[in-house]
């Protein structure tokens, strides 16, 4: 089971040059410290990331907090030209990868938004980006959205669950997106073979499922994903918002959901007793965590539990 550890990064206190939000935690561990990736909003419609820094004794409190964002817009016309949000980080002899989601604005549908790839020299401070273009795009079966991956490399493979875009609904006037988990493969980590294959499918049309962690169980020998799922009508903090949900692989390699709620609600917990959302799960020193966002997509800040057998 999994046991609040509480908040760990209040975007009021801890950064000062942006307005809200410390969106989809991603964790790099360091020699000496734990550096959590996410995306902040310093106005509304612009989402940038940047990062801060834990001591790996203490995790509950920043060390230290960047003082601006990491990642540049991509140019006018480019898939990222309004935003970017960190998903996944990969430690190479290249440099470290970071994928990220990318944002453009458009019309008819709020926005579309597929995968880019930056990567760090120097240690994860700072990225350069692989491609203007992305490197998960839209296809022939995937014509809506492709991002948010969970990445893995192995001996001479890389493995990707991501977001798919399934459809847009008109629900109640506005537009929303529903999406589910699929699966690529890379020889190298920039060039995925993306064959629609589904490793979390809906269970509903209105479903929209994302931000997969993929774990490996070295005890019990097997692929965890951690993933969350809302619906589409009441999902603004509603009955319908985010919940985090648990899958596990079977023999054949498919995924099988195990757990549709992971934690229990408190009502007297206020940042996250209506929503929690876009897990992140490692392990330090033998223990297991999770960053995750609570209510409204992570306004307030980031959270962190932690696993008791």
């Amino acid at each position: 089971m999994w046991k609040k550890l509480g908040r760990i990064f209040d975007v009021k206190e801890h950064l000062p040059w942006s307005n809200s939000h410390a969106q989809v935690p991603t964790a790099l561990i360091l020699e000496d410290r734990l550096r959590v990736y996410f995306s902040t909003r310093p106005r509304a419609s612009l989402s940038l990331t940047s990062y801060a820094d834990y001591s790996l004794d203490n995790l509950t409190k920043p060390v230290y907090v960047h003082d601006g964002p990491i990642i540049e817009l991509g140019r006018p016309g480019t898939f990222d030209e309004h935003g970017n949000m960190p998903s996944s980080v990969v430690q190479t002899e290249e440099g470290i990868f970071l994928y990220y989601s990318g944002w453009q604005r458009a019309v008819g549908v709020p926005y579309n938004n597929y995968t880019g790839l930056a990567i760090s020299k120097d240690g994860g401070s700072s990225f350069e980006k692989y491609s203007e273009s992305p490197i998960l795009d839209r296809n022939s079966k995937e014509l809506f959205s492709a991002t948010s991956p969970g990445v893995v490399k192995t001996e001479g493979e890389w493995y990707m669950w991501y977001c798919s875009g399934v459809n847009w609904l008109e629900i109640g006037n506005k537009m929303e997106h529903t999406y589910d988990i699929k699966f690529a493969s890379s020889s190298d980590g920039k060039n995925w073979k993306q064959d629609s294959k589904v490793a979390i499918a809906q269970e509903s049309v209105f479903d929209a499922i994302t931000r997969p962690s993929v774990y490996w169980n070295e005890q019990g020998r097997k692929w965890e994903l951690w993933f969350c799922k809302r619906g589409s009508k009441d999902f603004r903090d509603g009955s319908d918002a985010y919940k985090i949900l648990k899958a596990e692989s079977t023999l054949n390699g498919d995924f099988k959901i195990i757990d549709i709620d992971i934690f229990t609600h408190s009502n007297t917990i206020t940042f996250d007793n209506a929503m929690q959302a876009y897990p992140e799960v490692f392990e330090i020193a033998g223990e297991r965590y999770m960053l995750y966002n609570g209510n409204s997509f992570g306004a307030e800040g980031i959270c962190l539990a932690k696993w008791k057998e």
